[in-house]
C-alpha cells in the first residue's frame, strides 16, 4: 500500500482502534513515547515506527511527534501574585472585621452605623487594591524582586493604615442614647 491522495473536501480522521499501535497490535497511549502517521493518523509506539521505518497500517514514511510543552504561560509572574494578593485580601478583611465587630460590638445592629461600616469596608478594599497594582506594575518594569517585596512592605503598612483609619472611624460613630 502506498502513499493514497485524499479527496478534496473530506478530512483525515484516525482509523478505528487508532489506540492500538497497527505494528506490535499493543495498546499505545497518547504520551512521548509514541507518534503518529502523517497520513493516516494511526498512533504508534516509537520504537515500533523507528523498527518499522514507517506507518505499521498504511506504510507512509512521515511521522508526527507530539509538540513542545508550551513555553511557560505567565513568564512575569503576574497569575502567582494575584493568588497571592487574594490571600491576604482574606487576611486583611478578617483583620479589619474582628477590629470593627470589637470596637462597635452591639452598635453594629444599628442601619446607621451597618451602612457606614459597610462603605467603610467598601472603600478600604478599593485601597487595598493599590498592593496587587503596584506589584504588577513594578512585575511590568521587569523588577520582579522588587515587586515580591513590595508586598510584604505594602501589605502591612495599608494594614495598619486601614486599621487605623476603622479605628477614628468607630471612634467618630455617634454612640446610641
Amino acid at each position: 500500500m502506498g502513499d493514497r491522495a485524499q479527496p478534496p473536501g473530506i478530512s483525515q480522521r484516525p482509523r478505528p482502534g487508532a489506540t492500538r499501535c497497527p505494528y506490535c497490535h499493543d495498546v499505545c497511549e497518547a504520551d512521548p513515547d509514541a507518534c503518529a502517521c502523517a497520513a493516516c493518523l494511526s498512533r504508534h509506539h516509537r520504537a515500533c515506527w523507528d523498527e518499522a521505518g514507517r506507518c505499521g497500517s498504511c506504510q507512509a514514511g512521515a511521522r508526527l511527534e507530539l509538540a513542545a510543552p508550551p513555553a511557560e504561560a505567565d513568564p512575569r509572574g503576574y497569575a502567582a501574585a494575584v493568588d497571592a494578593w487574594l490571600r491576604l485580601a482574606a487576611v486583611y478583611n478578617a483583620v479589619l472585621a474582628l477590629a470593627t465587630v470589637a470596637l462597635l460590638g452591639g452598635r453594629l445592629l444599628s442601619p446607621a452605623v451597618l451602612i457606614q461600616v459597610l462603605v467603610g469596608a467598601f472603600l478600604a478594599n478599593l485601597c487595598f487594591l493599590a498592593g496587587p497594582g503596584a506589584e504588577i506594575a513594578l512585575r511590568r518594569l521587569n523588577l520582579p524582586l522588587v515587586a515580591a517585596a513590595s508586598r510584604w512592605v505594602l501589605f502591612p503598612l495599608g494594614l495598619l493604615f486601614a486599621l487605623a483609619l476603622a479605628l477614628v472611624s468607630c471612634a467618630s460613630l455617634p454612640t446610641p442614647d
